[in-house]
């Protein structure tokens, strides 16, 4: 029976009994995991205030053979993140982070790179004033990691450099005015926006804040990423209702 010790990220919660939980976490070294917390909906348990969603842990599981969910053992804070639980808009925003990772990984999926994003982000959202920027470049640079960047360098279908200002998100990329097909409809991307589709893979997060971003273009952008993760993640993320409710 191994002892698993890792560095996770609480990203979902369910109840699955009278007193426990099921937690979705994802974990520096084992990628997406899903634990039993026992006992952890009963005030006095050690794991009440540990496991709240973002929180980053240090935790200690037990995995049994033949057995898809496993149990933890022990959970203790390294961060919390107060300004996400405490302003609701900033909270909407960052369930958009964890949402987009639950959708786009798999279980026991290792990608160390996948987490440090998530990290660096959550930590990056918790003191921004701007949520909705933040979670645009989250998932701007999240793309690649998961498999489905888009192509935007070059017409997805001639290879074409020039006027590319619409997307085809069935096709997976940009298109020129040559081969767009008059009985589809596309989704117009404006030259800063496809600059900043662009820039935002290559920049270094600790520079991430120093891109300029106008409120169209940002808007534009997030609306335009929302319906191309819905489509290559099969389904509306249940976030983004939250986040027009506000």
């Amino acid at each position: 029976m191994p002892i698993i010790k890792t560095e996770a990220i609480v990203i979902k919660e369910m109840n699955y009994s009278e007193s426990s939980k099921i937690i979705t976490l994802y974990s520096l070294n084992e990628g997406k995991i899903r634990l039993i917390a026992k006992g952890s909906r009963r005030i006095k348990s050690k794991f009440a205030s540990a496991i709240s969603l973002f929180n980053y842990l240090k935790i200690i599981y037990y995995e049994k053979e033949q057995k898809e969910l496993f149990t933890l053992s022990e959970a203790d804070i390294i961060e919390s993140y107060h300004n996400i639980h405490t302003n609701l808009k900033t909270f909407a925003y960052a369930s958009l982070f964890i949402e987009a990772i639950d959708k786009g990984t798999s279980d026991y999926d290792s990608n160390p790179r996948i987490f440090s994003l998530l990290l660096n982000f959550l930590r990056l959202i918790n003191k921004s004033k701007k949520p909705q920027e933040i979670t645009t470049l989250f998932l701007i640079k999240l793309l690649s990691l998961i498999g489905i960047q888009p192509i935007i360098q070059h017409c997805v279908k001639c290879s074409s450099t020039e006027r590319l200002n619409s997307i085809d998100i069935e096709e997976g990329g940009v298109i020129c005015p040559k081969c767009m097909d008059k009985r589809k409809s596309y989704e117009h991307l404006t030259t800063g926006s496809l600059k900043i589709l662009q820039k935002v893979p290559e920049t270094k997060i600790p520079r991430i804040s120093v891109l300029r971003i106008s409120e169209n273009q940002l808007q534009s952008l997030f609306e335009l990423l929302m319906k191309y993760y819905s489509y290559y993640l099969e389904g509306e993320f249940k976030s983004l209702g939250f986040i027009k409710s506000l």
